[in-house]
């Protein structure tokens, strides 16, 4: 997919100028109409693999590694650079191995142990460019307690920074008091927060 739009937004001309500024250990936060949430992850993560040559961690809180790695596939990408942890499948009953390319969780309640799976597959990575995906804040925020969520997201931000892993961490924008805290507090961990309308 190229030329992805967004009301009067270029989409892919901002994401590519934002994901080339990024640092290591940068991490940027994309409030995202729920609607374009799907398009906007597969543009984002073409940007990063195709054009600018990172390997992925897709943290999934809302699909199941199955549906995204068949999603992804559909609309061109390559996933092979890919390593998706699935904290939904297991929730809901399915019940797959894990793979190399895929890590399961027990449920997006189970963050625990995230951060070490985390650790283990970037430090598999042969590459200089390392991504964290993080789908969504929103969907984290569903399942888990304010604070937890926060205290989760500031072990995620410092594990980011003292790997050198840039981070992308996607929020719907759906608005209301608790969204607007969350990516309030969030705007601390991150070094640039884009809202998309």
């Amino acid at each position: 997919m190229v030329g992805l739009t967004v009301g009067k937004t270029n989409v892919t001309v901002l994401l590519k100028q934002k994901l080339r500024q990024l640092g290591k250990g940068s991490i940027a936060l994309f409030e995202v109409p729920a609607q374009n949430h799907e398009e906007f992850s597969a543009e984002s993560l073409r940007i990063l693999i195709t054009e600018l040559g990172f390997e992925c961690v897709y943290l999934s809180f809302s699909r199941p590694c199955s549906d995204l790695a068949k999603m992804l596939k559909t609309r061109g990408l390559d996933i092979d650079k890919i390593h998706f942890i699935d904290t939904i499948s297991q929730m809901f009953g399915v019940k797959q191995a894990s793979t190399y390319k895929c890590a399961h969780t027990k449920g997006p309640m189970d963050i625990d142990p995230i951060h070490g799976l985390m650790e283990d597959i970037f430090r598999k990575y042969s590459g200089e460019r390392k991504c964290l995906f993080l789908d969504s804040v929103t969907s984290l925020l569903h399942y888990n307690s304010f604070p937890k969520t926060i205290i989760f997201m500031k072990q995620t931000a410092q594990t980011l920074k003292r790997m050198g892993i840039q981070g992308i961490l996607v929020s719907t924008a759906k608005g209301g008091d608790t969204t607007d805290r969350l990516v309030k507090e969030l705007g601390v961990l991150c070094d640039e927060i884009v809202t998309i309308a």
